[in-house]
Formats: C-alpha cells, sequence, structure tokens
C-alpha cells in the first residue's frame, strides 16, 4: 500500500527520533511520543483537517471511507509498511475533525532476548492453557506477546490464528500453518471469533489482541479446556488487576475453569535503561501454582528488573 509523501516524510522523521508514536490533531503540528514524552515539535507546520483526510483517508476501503465521512463508524484502523517499520494508523473524530493516532513498531518481529523476555520461552511449550499478557496502552505487550507466538513457531509445526482488529505483525513460518481473522473483515467481533474456532478450526495457539467482554473470557477459557494455547493481550496496570477483572466477570462455573487453565499472568511496563539509550521492558508474572484450594493461593509473583 503507498502513502503519500507528505506521510512519508513524518514517518521517517518520527523514526528519526526514535518516537513510540505520532498524534496528527488539526490545527497543531505533528507530536512524537518519545521516551513516553509528548515534546512539542519546534518550526514544524500545523496540520489542517485537508491534510488528514488527503493523506490517511486513501489508505481505508471505499466503504470504510464512507462510513467515516458520514460518520457511522467512528474510529477505522489500518495497517501500513513503510521502510522497516510497520506503522498502525488509527483514524477518528475529535470536534468535528478528524484526527489520528499512528503506532509503529520494526516490522520483523524481535526476539524474546530482544525483549527482555527470555524467561517467557518455556510458555511455548505448554500444550494448553491461558496466557495474559498485559500492561498499559504503549508499554509493548503486543510486541512481547508477537515474540512469544514466533517462539511457539520455532518449537514445533502448529496451526495458529490470529485474532486483531488491524494486523500489528505478519507472523510467518515454513513450518507452521497461519490464518488471521480480522474483527469487522473476516468476523464481526472477537466472541464470534472464538466461536469460530471452537467449532472445530483444529487450534494449537490463537492469539486474541483483546479480550473485551466476560462471554469473550468464557470462549477463551473453554478454548483452552479443549486442547489450545491460547495468548491473550489485556490493557492494564498490573498482572493482579487483570487477573481480578478477569475473575469477577466469570459465571460461577467457570471460575475453576480459570484456575486449571492459567498458565500465568504477566504485565509490562517500559522503563529507562540505566545509560540513558532508550526503554525497556520489566515484567512482573504471576504463574500458576500447584497445590491450592483457590486462584489468589494458587499464584505466586515474580519480578523481573530491566537490564541495566
Amino acid at each position: 500500500m503507498s502513502i503519500s509523501p507528505e506521510l512519508a516524510r513524518l514517518f521517517d522523521a518520527a523514526v528519526a527520533a526514535s518516537a513510540s508514536d505520532i498524534h496528527l490533531v488539526a490545527g497543531e503540528p505533528p507530536r512524537y511520543r518519545v521516551d513516553g514524552n509528548l515534546p512539542a515539535t519546534p518550526n514544524a507546520l500545523a496540520v489542517s483537517p485537508g491534510d488528514l483526510e488527503e493523506w490517511i483517508m486513501p489508505l481505508f476501503p471505499a466503504s470504510t471511507q464512507t462510513a467515516l465521512q458520514s460518520g457511522t463508524v467512528s474510529l477505522a484502523e489500518t495497517l501500513v509498511v513503510h521502510g522497516s517499520f510497520n506503522f498502525v494508523i488509527v483514524l477518528y473524530r475529535s470536534a468535528g475533525s478528524f484526527v489520528a493516532t499512528v503506532r509503529f513498531m520494526p516490522a520483523h518481529i524481535p526476539t524474546l532476548q530482544e525483549v527482555n523476555g527470555a524467561f517467557l520461552a518455556d510458555f511455548a511449550e505448554e500444550p494448553h492453557g491461558l496466557i495474559l499478557m498485559t500492561g498499559l496502552v504503549g508499554s509493548g505487550k503486543t510486541t512481547t506477546a508477537f515474540a512469544l507466538l514466533q517462539e511457539c513457531v520455532a518449537c514445533k509445526p502448529c496451526r495458529i490464528y490470529l485474532v486483531e482488529e488491524s494486523p500489528a505483525y505478519r507472523l510467518q513460518s515454513e513450518t507452521a500453518l497461519i490464518s488471521p481473522l480480522i474483527i469487522g473483515q473476516d468476523v464481526p467481533d472477537y466472541t464470534a471469533a472464538l466461536r469460530l474456532l471452537l467449532r472445530g478450526a483444529d487450534a494449537d495457539v490463537v492469539f486474541l489482541a483483546d479480550l473485551p467482554t466476560a462471554e469473550t473470557a468464557v470462549a477463551a477459557l473453554e478454548l483452552a479446556q479443549l486442547g489450545t494455547l491460547v495468548i491473550a493481550s489485556v490493557a492494564a496496570p498490573s498482572a493482579a488487576s487483570a487477573l481480578a477483572t478477569l475473575s469477577s466477570g466469570l459465571p460461577e462455573p467457570m471460575q475453576s475453569v480459570l484456575t486449571e487453565q492459567l498458565i500465568a499472568v504477566t504485565n509490562q511496563r517500559l522503563v529507562k535503561k540505566a545509560d540513558g539509550s532508550g526503554r525497556i521492558a520489566e515484567y512482573e508474572t504471576l504463574r500458576g501454582a500447584d497445590a491450592a484450594n483457590d486462584l489468589t493461593a494458587r499464584l505466586y509473583t515474580t519480578t523481573f528488573p530491566a537490564t541495566p
């Protein structure tokens, strides 16, 4: 998918600045998030409402453009590749004008070692169960999830399904069979995707970019119970809060299933390296233990500090 020269220049400038996100608001210069901060961009020209429509709208299918213009949908996402990076563009309205947020990451999937998550490698060998990978928005949890998926691919030939609203990475393998299920394109929502998978898709590994409802969580646990390794990315400030939210939303019969199927809950945040050369992931992990009567007692906490 080709992009406009103006958008290409914005992307190149963001990469040169070691940014993680771009914010485009009509009437304001572009803003780049660098090391978690959103500094002003000196001498940059303000973005106009027409700029966003000219640069970004053509990247969407005609039906999506019409829906955005008419207001029948409030938000749309698309993925474009520029240089060696994947750029996920989210377009929506604010005060009557279009606003865009762009998150980007290297097009290649990093290894677990590269994301400071080598300790997660053992999870790739689990035959089934549920792994929750949590963190705040922009913490890198999706990148870590795909590093773990890449480890799954390396372990053995397997059937993998990726359930996402927009692709973050292109997972590839010569031995694994990989199918994306895009929300709004292939299936209407996460629950429908899981019901499809439960009806005989013969999945070895399933990645869920979100667990938006209790019904989705129940379906994910049912899939894990039937022999699938389910890796779900969930926005949460801590592993404990993610687990508490998940558990409190489940019906009573599924509480024991959660206890049986939960492999681990990880939570990550990005912290500055001691030498100031950038940021690195720091993890908290709750792992399933063997001999306890309730979920809380079955978990213990391990913290993995950031590499200096």
